[in-house]
């Protein structure tokens, strides 16, 4: 769950307005052909609204029993959701990275992968979080078989997708991101629909 009076979530929640200010000078006056002014608005409205839509929906499933849980899951939202604009903006900058945007891109999802793959255990069925096709969403079973291999072929993939990070040639870049695709979306869609036909 979202707890904004605490300081430690505020200072996330705003990183990227002040990854914003402080970079200002060095942000080009056109994004994708878009006036910057614009882009940055637009993302803090989004992004605001994505928040409290999730922190809506969180709330919906809420279970004091899990509460532990839920907040952890919410600390990974956040974080998500603050750290991918503030790479978003840096790489938009006059600043040179020395990796670029794709491998920072696929290095975070791998990461997000690997990290909410440790919410899947003794998660019950429900339709906010978690491995969602129309065969897990119909049966405890279904659900419960799928999100203990989901623990692993989430944590493969994004392993793969991390390792991303530091390969050199785009064969391999293009190789790894299949993998990732592969593991963490289709083998859980397949796996879910061979449980519910048995």
């Amino acid at each position: 769950m979202f707890n904004y009076s605490d300081k430690n979530k505020i200072i996330f929640f705003f990183l990227p307005f002040i990854v914003v200010v402080y970079l200002y000078q060095d942000i080009p006056d056109l994004i994708f052909g878009i006036n910057n002014k614009i882009v940055i608005i637009h993302y803090f409205i989004t992004n605001c609204a994505l928040l409290i839509f999730f922190n809506y929906r969180i709330k919906s499933i809420f279970d004091k029993n899990n509460k532990v849980k839920f907040c952890k899951i919410g600390w990974r939202v956040l974080i998500l959701t603050s750290i991918l604009p503030c790479i978003l903006i840096i790489n938009s900058s006059k600043i040179n990275l020395s990796y670029n945007f794709a491998q920072i891109i696929s290095a975070i999802c791998g990461l997000a992968f690997f990290c909410f793959s440790f919410t899947f255990k003794n998660l019950e069925r429900n339709d906010v979080i978690g491995i969602k096709t129309k065969w897990t969403l119909e049966s405890d079973e279904v659900w419960e078989k799928t999100h203990k291999a989901g623990v692993i072929l989430w944590m493969l993939g994004g392993i793969v997708l991390i390792c991303n990070i530091i390969v050199r040639t785009q064969t391999i870049f293009l190789i790894n991101v299949i993998i990732g695709i592969f593991l963490t979306i289709i083998v859980p869609v397949l796996y879910s629909y061979n449980l519910s036909k048995k």
